[in-house]
């Protein structure tokens, strides 16, 4: 969960801000104690069907007695995992300005990635056209067909509503037509 969210349509203030993800809940509640505070507990955080209060109430427990503070080093490890994601989406961005081709993708230099790279590239294209990222398996496949293809080959791989094409070495995206199967 991000402590702050993104800008507001008028760009001057965030759209959420949350700051106290950092501190601990014991912390919190025995501030609020201290300080005389009531608060309202949402019923809801009790329904053990909901995954995050079953993680909450059973698997957290468990993990703390192992490691101290299970909170604290998931929260880190979601900050860091989030910084990654940003930098994979800049690297994706910069390699999409360098594989423009008339209007699509260039096949060649596409290939030319390694493997990993190929897969960040592909699943930011596919985001900007608001199509969900595609199963490992899904987006292997793709790159499979891509690199094996050549200028003549037909290339017509169906995901979300969109169609990726091969037109001579231009990888394009289409909107599939609506008897076109995932």
């Amino acid at each position: 969960m991000a402590a702050i969210g993104p800008r507001t349509v008028r760009g001057s203030a965030p759209a959420y801000w949350r700051p106290l993800l950092s501190i601990d809940r014991v912390q919190l509640a025995a501030y609020a104690v201290d300080a005389g505070l009531e608060w309202v507990e949402d019923e809801s955080n009790r329904d053990l069907r909901l995954r995050r209060n079953y993680l909450r109430q059973r698997v957290l427990p468990v993990i703390a007695e192992a490691f101290p503070a299970p909170g604290r080093l998931l929260a880190r490890a979601a900050r860091l995992q989030a910084q990654a994601a940003g930098l994979l989406e800049v690297l994706a961005d910069l390699d999409l300005a360098m594989m423009a081709l008339d209007g699509g993708l260039d096949c060649r230099r596409l290939a030319m990635l390694p493997g990993d790279r190929q897969a960040n590239l592909l699943r930011r294209w596919l985001a900007q056209v608001g199509a969900r990222a595609p199963s490992s398996a899904r987006l292997a496949a793709l790159q499979k067909a891509i690199v094996d293809s050549s200028n003549d080959t037909r290339l017509a791989w169906v995901h979300e509503g969109v169609r990726v094409v091969r037109r001579k070495a231009v990888l394009l995206l289409e909107k599939a037509s609506p008897l076109s199967r995932d």
